[in-house]
């Protein structure tokens, strides 16, 4: 029943975010937080665990501490081209600061994130326990 209702009020909470990106009165990300929390208070806690995205990118970053070069650039490219997006688009200078400022540590972290030779082999299929 706890976690039918904590399902519920994510949905209404993201519903009522959404109107606050449209709405300048209502803000949007207090209530998106909420939801997300509420979200993790309504399903199991393991069900990441089992997602493909997981296996590949951070379960061989959590057990040998690196990831392969083509999992270092499958994430950067993408969110580097978001970014150089924000920073066309948003003529405020602490907005571009803010951009280049995350630019730079998330490169760091991801030049100084040893580099694996071969990809980290995971089972998809759900193991049953």
């Amino acid at each position: 029943m706890k976690k039918a209702l904590m399902f519920a009020l994510g949905i209404l909470l993201v519903g009522i975010g959404s109107v606050g990106a449209v709405l300048p009165i209502l803000p949007t990300v207090p209530f998106l937080l909420i939801a997300c929390v509420c979200f993790s208070k309504s399903s199991d806690s393991k069900w990441f665990e089992q997602t493909k995205i997981y296996k590949k990118y951070l379960l061989p970053y959590l057990t040998k501490k690196g990831m392969t070069l083509k999992s270092k650039l499958t994430i950067l490219i993408p969110v580097n081209i978001l970014l150089a997006i924000s920073f066309i688009i948003y003529n405020n200078l602490v907005i571009r600061i803010i951009i280049v400022v995350v630019v730079v540590i998330k490169l760091y972290v991801f030049v100084k994130m040893p580099t694996l030779k071969k990809a980290f082999s995971v089972n998809y299929k759900q193991e049953t326990s």
